[in-house]
């Protein structure tokens, strides 16, 4: 994943959206990983650094 390469304005953003998730208290650390991979993905593919 391309995560180095976001600017830190988009991983702040990145980051606020994953704590914003309603149901985000009551995942396993395995669901929140996969929130957080999602969250990240989707701010690279904005960015072009992946698809």
């Amino acid at each position: 994943m391309a995560v180095n390469l976001l600017e830190l304005e988009d991983l702040k953003s990145a980051a606020k959206e994953i704590e914003e998730e309603v149901s985000i208290k009551s995942l396993t650390v395995k669901e929140k990983a996969a929130v957080a991979t999602e969250v990240l993905k989707s701010a690279a593919a904005r960015k072009k650094y992946c698809t």
